[in-house]
């Protein structure tokens, strides 16, 4: 019986796929790059992490890249 391994390589890219595919819905949807940093910053700071407006804008923005 062979379990299925993640590689190193998976768990990196996995979150970035998750978040490229949020924003690519968000943007389709009709949301500007500040709306989607907002929430960004919401989401950070419910997990106990904090993101400063100009990260989260540069991260939206790296995404949608």
């Amino acid at each position: 019986m062979n379990k299925p391994t993640l590689k190193a390589r998976d768990l990196f890219y996995q979150p970035i796929l998750r978040w490229r595919e949020a924003v690519q819905l968000r943007t389709d949807a009709g949301q500007t790059v500040e709306q989607i940093a907002q929430a960004a910053i919401i989401w950070a700071a419910r997990r106990g992490a904090t993101l400063s407006r100009a990260q989260a804008i540069l991260a939206v923005m790296m995404a949608m890249r």
